[in-house]
């Protein structure tokens, strides 16, 4: 089975003819789609190099990186930049939020830069489309019957949407339909992550006004609303508390799981690592050791990541495991 994204035989250098610093040598592995995988290593390792060239910041020196059969370091500027825009969700240590919106516009900001916006929740598709031949206005809050819309929604209730489809001209055959359709979708898509990340009772407050924890559990909303084929997560936990993160790394397990998100994050605290599945571990540019969680406790694959990193000198930043 082919990854889902392939890294091969990728290097990074810095410097000149006379100086010259290898970041990342000859790095290879493969990520499945929905795994969630940690990258870990002492400082100067390359970590942040790596993850800045998955991100297409960065342009490799050598080697190749596949997303499904896009190979990226082929592509021009203008090319990454809108593979960038429609593939790719970003998670930062220090939020990047915008200060003059709230945290609902944050997150709607992101969506209106898309050029095509994908229904979250596919099991609701039917449903908007047949409500756009109804409703004028877009709503700001969907009924509890779309919101929960699941593989084991009524089959009854989606034969009466597709049947009110085919009643009306199909909106998306419009340029006005279009248009409806696309706001329709946009708030469906911010309501449904704002609820997922459980923060919906601060969606019109600004990033002042909250707490770090809730700051960056939109800034994880605003990464994963338009449904990325990676989601990269750069010391996430690195300016929250312990309980804030822990929370965090929570949502990211959820996530992973409820909506087959794939990550990949990098982090110095094993504590953050043992809610990954596979950790790699980088030391002077090279993965040097793998680790799979597979059917383990969290805990005893703390004590895994921990041994590993002891014989690396990376930090050894732990909080309490139940």
């Amino acid at each position: 089975m082919q990854d889902y994204i392939r890294i091969c035989d990728v290097e990074k250098y810095y410097g000149n003819a006379s100086n010259v610093t290898k970041a990342v040598d000859r790095v290879n592995f493969g990520v499945d789609r929905g795994e969630f995988v940690g990258v870990m290593g002492p400082s100067g390792s390359g970590k942040t190099t790596l993850l800045n060239m998955l991100a297409t910041i960065d342009r490799v020196t050598s080697g190749h990186i596949y997303y499904e059969n896009t190979d990226i370091t082929e592509l021009s500027e203008d090319a990454l930049s809108d593979f960038r825009k429609n593939n790719l969700g970003f998670v930062f240590q220090d939020y990047n939020l915008l200060d003059t919106l709230t945290i609902e516009e944050n997150i709607l900001l992101a969506l209106t830069m898309q050029d095509d916006v994908k229904v979250l929740d596919p099991a609701s598709a039917s449903r908007i489309a047949a409500d756009q031949t109804k409703t004028p206005q877009i709503e700001t809050a969907w009924p509890a019957e779309s919101r929960d819309a699941s593989p084991g929604h009524s089959p009854a209730k989606r034969n009466r949407a597709d049947s009110s489809l085919s009643k009306h001209n199909c909106p998306d055959q419009t340029s006005e339909g279009r248009r409806l359709g696309r706001k329709q979708k946009i708030t469906h898509n911010c309501n449904e992550i704002l609820r997922l990340l459980g923060i919906e009772d601060i969606r019109e407050k600004f990033p002042y006004q909250v707490s770090g924890g809730q700051k960056q559990r939109c800034a994880c909303a605003r990464a994963l609303v338009n449904q990325p084929k990676l989601l990269l997560a750069d010391e996430p936990t690195g300016a929250l508390d312990s309980k804030a993160a822990q929370t965090l790394l929570e949502t990211f397990t959820d996530l992973n799981r409820a909506m087959n998100a794939t990550i990949l994050m990098v982090t110095h605290d094993a504590f953050s690592a043992s809610y990954c599945g596979r950790i790699l571990f980088l030391k002077d540019g090279r993965i040097f050791h793998e680790l799979i969680r597979g059917s383990k406790s969290r805990k005893a694959f703390l004590q895994e990541i921990l041994d590993v990193l002891s014989l690396t000198g990376g930090r050894q930043e732990v909080s309490d495991v139940k």
